[in-house]
């Protein structure tokens, strides 16, 4: 008998798995679990039955923690992190709080996903806005740039770079 054992979710899943094969009969899944896994602590009948209840209430193996309050945890796996992942690629310009109220999750466990695969949020900043006296100067590298590309060896020597975005009424600095 178990007692007050803990199982592990490997353990309870292979007790849910057994509570299947014995067509929901708790004591008989119990038997088919000791005869599947001898070496393992053999559970209480009543045991199989609150697993599979369980799942079915709460869609989860752990038992809810009575008395707690506040945002219930969130047990970090390879799939949730791959769900945020997913998200943060396909929109970067979500903020770790809108991604944390998306997956009812503190904004923290966000951070901590992306600090990990050493990706960090970025605040876009606006650097510089355009102002009538920046037309003349802009007007004159743009001749020079136009003049300098009739070489043909000008460009390749030209560094091109993504830090910023230049448009009409700002330079917008992507750069952390």
């Amino acid at each position: 008998m178990a007692g007050n054992h803990y199982f592990s979710n490997v353990e309870m899943t292979d007790m849910h798995l057994m509570y299947g094969l014995a067509n929901c009969n708790s004591r008989e899944a119990r038997r088919l679990y000791q005869q599947t896994f001898p070496n393992r602590t053999l559970p209480c009948h009543v045991t199989f039955q609150t697993i599979h209840q369980r799942l079915r209430e709460t869609g989860s193996l752990s038992p809810m923690k009575v008395g707690k309050s506040g945002r219930p945890l969130v047990v970090r796996n390879p799939e949730f992190e791959e769900a945020v992942l997913d998200e943060i690629s396909n929109h970067p310009e979500k903020s770790t709080r809108e991604l944390g109220l998306q997956f009812h999750v503190s904004k923290g466990t966000i951070w901590n996903i992306l600090h990990e695969q050493q990706l960090y949020p970025f605040h876009v900043q606006r650097v510089q806005a355009l102002l009538p006296r920046d037309y003349l100067p802009r007007v004159t590298l743009c001749q020079w740039f136009t003049e300098k590309c009739r070489d043909p060896n000008f460009l390749s020597s030209v560094l091109f770079t993504d830090e910023a975005k230049f448009s009409r009424t700002a330079v917008t600095n992507l750069h952390n």
